[in-house]
């Protein structure tokens, strides 16, 4: 059965349920938790797209980059069923494995305790090889607690889950981001610190 985005992030039990995409409580036998993560420009522009990203579309900035676009990190969210062919990509800013300011920002839409993460990479040289994940309750920050995921594996082989999985064109390592210990926010950054060897990268899912 084919995993839709986000269904792996395990939250504690919010106080205002929200719709959609179920996650599993981490601290009790609550009734799992619900989450309707949102990525890339926001469409009521209340806030700066460059809050939310610092590159994608290929190149291209924040505001120059519309969540219709192959590239988008509006993407990394939606089910594996819808845009399929999508993903997040930002060029140019990657040299000898080492990334600089190419991050993007997931909102959960609530402030959410988070256990893990199912991750979907590229393949080959251009998949995330070290990744940071840190968290706050604004969109603007400060995030803190910050865990790094390294050699993150991104061959045709399996993940830490045991599995592989597909990614828009490929079959890559099915990879869960654990973190220890469990991490507080509505607002996730993904950071990609290291790459494996391409000029540019990010992720085909979160």
């Amino acid at each position: 059965t084919e995993c839709t985005a986000c269904e792996h992030m395990t939250s504690a039990p919010a106080s205002t349920p929200v719709p959609e995409l179920p996650v599993t409580s981490t601290t009790s036998a609550s009734p799992p938790a619900l989450l309707q993560p949102v990525a890339g420009c926001p469409d009521d522009l209340e806030s700066s797209c460059e809050d939310w990203f610092s590159l994608g579309c290929g190149a291209l900035s924040p505001a120059d980059c519309p969540n219709t676009n192959t590239y988008s990190p509006f993407v990394t969210v939606l089910p594996r069923t819808e845009r399929s062919d999508n993903r997040w990509w930002g060029s140019g800013r990657c040299s000898g494995h080492s990334c600089t300011d190419l991050w993007m920002v997931v909102d959960l839409g609530v402030v959410a305790t988070i256990g893990r993460i199912n991750f979907i990479n590229y393949q080959g040289v251009n998949g995330v090889k070290k990744l940071e994940v840190s968290a706050s309750d604004s969109l603007t920050g400060s995030f803190a607690k910050a865990q790094v995921f390294a050699e993150l594996p991104s061959g045709d082989e399996p993940g830490n889950t045991g599995k592989k999985t597909q990614n828009h064109c490929c079959t890559v390592p099915d990879t869960d981001l654990i973190f220890e210990p469990a991490l507080t926010g509505r607002f996730f950054k993904f950071n990609v610190l290291e790459n494996h060897g391409a000029a540019g990268s990010g992720f085909y899912r979160v």
